[in-house]
């Protein structure tokens, strides 16, 4: 079963960023660490009560670097589920509240409310049409009501030029199929929840910058990393796995050089081991960054003046 596990952005600013997503969108910070290829820069994650798997958006600082250059053959957007009409209501009239523009769109037959964060992040809330994983656990310490708050991640977007490239790999690696479809966009699912928009779009390439997705992180079932670097490389594209602590992962760059990181299955969460009350409030290293905590505790912006 391939399930989403987190989506990657870069973020213009990290107050901003820390009061957008969690005091106008409710969400929980859940952790604080750095971007080990860049420990530099911090990389800070949002999700649900529990940091579950699935549920996680995380972004890296990218106030150093210029603002990206929109394009085509880039992940897109992504959405949310909420639980109703009257949320779609909720949440019109809340963004609004923070003079945010929103407007509601058809798509496939539902009513979509599309926005964007303070980096430009297209978004979007949905209603969930099923029933979401057990393990996710919405996050109420906010001042949302409980029946409007965000349920969880729902689709992925990405925007390509050759549609059908990218569908057919992921079909051939990851067991997507096409769920629905028309001109300009195919829908492509799985039965563990893993869903992605994928559009047509000719133009330039995007350039990464400030309010890029870096990523989308796709959870397996098969620990077996050499087995699924072979196959991924058998059909041409070149493969990185890491060791990240808190899981293992591989990424590599797909049709229309779409990225895209492949995590273990025993990647629950990102606190498993962690009392829950100290989620997200201090910086955690991996072990092999603790002997620079005093040098990078230099470097980085004090987490008292962004949080």
């Amino acid at each position: 079963m391939v399930r989403h596990h987190h989506i990657s952005m870069f973020t213009h600013d990290l107050k901003e960023n820390n009061q957008f997503y969690m005091d106008i969108l409710g969400l929980r910070r859940v952790k604080i660490t750095v971007n080990q290829n860049l420990p530099e820069m911090y990389h800070i994650f949002y999700g649900d009560t529990e940091g579950s798997a699935g549920n996680d958006f995380t972004f890296f600082d990218y106030s150093q670097y210029p603002k990206r250059k929109k394009g085509t053959n880039a992940i897109s957007g992504y959405g949310f589920f909420v639980n109703s009409e009257a949320s779609l209501d909720f949440w019109e009239a809340r963004l609004a509240s923070f003079n945010i523009q929103s407007q509601r769109e058809a798509f496939f037959g539902s009513t979509r409310l599309v926005f964007e964060d303070v980096s430009g992040i297209k978004l979007w809330f949905e209603l969930k049409k099923e029933e979401l994983p057990e393990q996710w656990e919405p996050w109420h310490e906010n001042d949302i009501p409980e029946e409007h708050v965000i349920q969880g991640m729902s689709a992925a977007e990405v925007t390509v030029r050759d549609v059908q490239a990218f569908v057919d790999m992921m079909a051939d690696l990851f067991d997507y199929y096409v769920a629905e479809s028309n001109e300009s966009v195919s829908v492509i699912t799985t039965d563990g929840q893993a869903t992605i928009n994928v559009h047509q779009q000719d133009g330039r390439i995007e350039k990464a910058g400030q309010g890029t997705i870096h990523h989308i992180a796709i959870q397996i079932e098969d620990d077996n990393f050499d087995q699924i670097k072979a196959e991924i490389e058998a059909k041409g594209y070149k493969t990185i796995h890491h060791d990240r602590h808190f899981f293992d992962s591989l990424y590599f760059r797909g049709a229309n050089s779409i990225m895209l990181e492949i995590v273990a299955s025993g990647a629950i969460g990102l606190n498993p081991e962690k009392n829950k009350t100290e989620y997200g409030q201090k910086l955690e290293l991996p072990p092999k960054f603790e002997p620079r905590r005093k040098e990078l505790g230099q470097v980085l912006t004090p987490i008292e003046e962004w949080i």
